[in-house]
């Protein structure tokens, strides 16, 4: 029998005190966010039985939620919003079960381990392909999946409005003087990627402006030499448009290291309104897709597909807020 991991654990692997374990885990004061969210990644990672610090469950009742290991490693979105959706369930009495899912295991895999866990539904999160989610339908497990792209799916879905996000951005961006303003990502990433560039394009375009993208990755990073070029172009944007918040902030950190100043030389936007938006220096804005929100949201759609399991697929989309901070500068009219 596989031992039981402990707060201890958790403290020794990160070489950390057991006090900000326990703090992050039970979500109170005294832990940055940024440490909290690396906490509890580390607990998924080590199978840390989640339950032992919230409420007993009502038994019978268990979701299980899939999610791929590389979203779960996304501390800045989809973590929170794990974190968020089982906080909910288990104020609900609901059992929580997190089914972390390997790179490129089968369906049939999949589902020999989610019957295992004994659940009574189930809720997909992020990228898990269209093949995986339609397996899982197949079991007759009431189900709901949260940002699943393809319309052909006859689930349950809660989706986010990317497109209208930087659509949004990038006219606020226009409105304050800016021509030239790039997009920091690879639109060919995702979905969700591809459409924020296209939001991002489409109001370039209507205002009679160039469109054009700098590849930073998921995580950030850039290649150094081509972000030199553009900086140092007859054209250098004034402006950046970036996929997610941790671009945002790894661009901040590349235009600090060349001696640029934000807003001051160059303005920058992001999109997912972490915590960090607000202390970062400047303050970052972004487009905001809350993760409570968007928990509270799934786990509605989720027990509407519990309650009427007979009823007419659907696809919930949730709009996002514009959250202005001072990472945008004013430009005049000969600028």
């Amino acid at each position: 029998m596989a031992k039981r991991v402990t707060i201890d654990d958790i403290a020794e692997a990160m070489q950390i005190s057991k006090t900000q374990v326990s703090r992050a885990l039970r979500d109170v004061y005294g832990v940055s966010e940024e440490t909290r969210s690396q906490i509890i990644v580390k607990a998924y990672e080590m199978g840390y039985d989640m339950s032992n610090i919230r409420r007993k469950k009502k038994q019978g009742r268990r979701v299980g939620v899939v999610i791929p290991k590389s979203d779960l490693a996304d501390e800045f979105f989809y973590l929170r919003m794990v974190y968020n959706l089982e906080k909910i369930f288990n104020d609900q009495r609901i059992d929580f079960k997190l089914c972390i899912m390997e790179e490129g295991v089968d369906a049939k895999t999949l589902i020999t381990a989610i019957r295992e866990y004994e659940v009574s539904m189930l809720l997909t999160v992020g990228m898990v392909p269209d093949d995986i989610i339609s397996a899982l339908s197949s079991t007759g497990y009431p189900l709901a999946a949260i940002d699943a792209r393809s319309d052909g799916l006859r689930v349950n879905r809660l989706c986010f409005n990317n497109y209208a996000g930087t659509y949004q951005l990038t006219r606020y961006i226009l409105s304050n003087g800016h021509k030239r303003v790039v997009f920091a990502g690879d639109p060919e990433f995702t979905y969700n990627f591809r459409q924020r560039y296209l939001g991002y394009e489409t109001c370039m375009k209507e205002s009679g402006f160039e469109a054009s993208h700098i590849h930073f990755t998921r995580s950030g990073t850039c290649n150094d030499s081509e972000l030199d070029r553009l900086l140092h172009s007859n054209s250098a944007p004034t402006a950046f448009v970036c996929a997610n918040d941790r671009i945002a902030f790894a661009l901040y950190e590349e235009l600090a290291r060349r001696g640029l100043s934000i807003p001051k030389d160059v303005s920058v936007v992001g999109f997912d309104n972490v915590d960090r938006c607000e202390w970062s220096d400047p303050p970052l804005t972004s487009i905001d897709f809350n993760p409570r929100i968007i928990a509270d949201a799934a786990a509605t759609l989720l027990m509407e597909c519990v309650k009427y399991p007979d009823a007419t697929t659907r696809c919930v989309t949730l709009d996002a807020n514009l959250i202005i901070r001072q990472s945008v500068a004013h430009l005049k009219d000969n600028q």
